[in-house]
């Protein structure tokens, strides 16, 4: 079931931001989410510096140069006193260039395992943007929810206050009794502790929102309709088998880790390079 809740969020997200732009709406939610949340931020920096390391592995193959630089002075000393001036200085340089020629295939299997984990870390971006848009759609909608919940405890406690005003005015006139006026505030107490408990939950799913969304929850509209579903659960492990970003990361992850045992085992042939 997890899988498809987070395909059909993922739909959602898609959906939703391909619309316009509407403050207080789910699609602002979802894309100040994209933008701001530090989750997908650092997922997203950790995917550039793996993309990082396909330059890095490239490099090993390409022709290296190094230069040396030396400063010489000659002096020739017999006894106390000088046999002769010294000579120099001279300047003395070198430059060499190498180029591997033949490795065993090391060079090329370390590209293509560090080419599949950029590719890993793509699917492992894809699977965090979901995770994080399931945490923005629930806070968004506790939020809604208790909005409303508050708002219909406070309708409660109006009326329970009205109630009770009406009882003592009753007592007063002798139609009912102290043990009416009693439960009427009783009833009007506990109308008020709800209303204070609802009130501290939907205070902490305010905070909840600006957490994942990034900031504080304004007016919020309902929230539009689903996009089509999978018609039966089959069709949903299908799209799940073939599309979702974990198993993708999984995988890719077990292809580097295969290229990897080929870089090492290139590690065993000869090499050759050619030396200018």
């Amino acid at each position: 079931m997890s899988v498809f809740r987070k395909l059909a969020l993922g739909s959602l997200a898609v959906a939703l931001l391909a619309g316009t732009a509407s403050a207080d709406t789910l699609r602002e939610a979802l894309v100040l989410t994209y933008r701001n949340n530090p989750t997908i931020t650092g997922q997203r920096e950790l995917l550039r510096v793996t993309d990082a390391n396909v330059a890095i592995a490239r490099a090993a193959g390409r022709p290296q140069v190094s230069a040396i630089v030396g400063l010489n002075r000659d002096l020739t000393r017999s006894g106390i006193l000088e046999s002769s001036q010294g000579k120099g200085p001279t300047l003395s340089t070198g430059v060499d260039l190498s180029y591997p020629l033949f490795n065993g295939g090391s060079v090329r299997n370390s590209v293509r395992a560090a080419e599949t984990r950029v590719e890993a870390g793509r699917a492992t971006l894809r699977a965090v943007e979901g995770d994080i848009f399931t945490e923005a759609v629930a806070a968004y909608m506790d939020v809604i929810r208790d909005r409303a919940i508050v708002e219909l405890n406070e309708n409660q406690v109006r009326v329970l206050t009205t109630n009770l005003e009406a009882t003592r005015d009753r007592f007063e006139v002798g139609d009912l009794t102290r043990t009416d006026v009693a439960q009427s505030e009783a009833r009007l107490s506990l109308g008020r502790a709800n209303l204070a408990t609802v009130q501290g939950r939907l205070l902490a799913s305010e905070e909840n929102y600006r957490r994942v969304i990034g900031r504080r929850p304004d007016a919020l509209q309902p929230p539009p309709p689903l996009p089509p579903l999978p018609t039966n659960p089959d069709q949903a492990v299908q799209i799940a088998l073939a599309s979702n970003p974990d198993l993708i990361a999984i995988t890719r992850q077990a292809d580097a880790a295969r290229f990897d045992v080929r870089t090492a085992r290139a590690s065993r042939l000869p090499t050759v390079s050619g030396v200018a």
